[in-house]
């Protein structure tokens, strides 16, 4: 990513600096057109040229611009996924911890009830059945078992 940085840094100033030479060719400008006119004798030759060099430079430019605020959208992005995961990290480790807490507290619940089953199934177990006997409504003898009287057999 440095490197990349580097050289957008690189083209927008050599971008910088073959815009203004176009413009001065096409301007006419007698320094520049006196060196140019070594090599192109002709002026429209040296306007073309400068026209090109104008387009060159306006690319550079633009090139340079973009690569450099790529070059920060990029880090950005670096920097803001790096928050994320690390975000998502804590926020995973706090839920298992709550999780594991949370799973201590049910299997401590889940012992106890347990441990209150047993002991109420122990007590179901070292009772006797209590025999009840009531008495008939109408006659007034025992009755042991039923809803009917042994001796007048009615319902009571």
């Amino acid at each position: 990513m440095h490197k990349t940085k580097i050289g957008s840094t690189y083209y927008l100033a050599i971008g910088l600096i073959l815009f203004p030479a176009g413009m001065l060719l096409l301007f006419h400008q007698p320094t520049i057109i006196s060196l140019i006119s070594n090599i192109m004798p002709s002026i429209t030759t040296v306007e073309i040229f400068g026209l090109i060099l104008q387009f060159l430079g306006e690319g550079l430019i633009c090139f340079g611009i973009i690569g450099a605020i790529s070059g920060k959208v990029t880090a950005s992005t670096d920097y803001n996924r790096q928050v994320v995961v690390a975000s998502a990290i804590r926020n995973t480790q706090e839920q298992t911890a709550q999780f594991s807490a949370f799973k201590k507290g049910m299997e401590e619940q889940v012992a106890q009830l347990h441990v209150k089953l047993n002991q109420i199934q122990a007590a179901r177990v070292s009772e006797t059945p209590i025999k009840v006997s009531s008495k008939c409504r109408f006659c007034g003898a025992k009755i042991e078992q039923g809803g009917f009287c042994p001796s007048c057999g009615r319902a009571n």
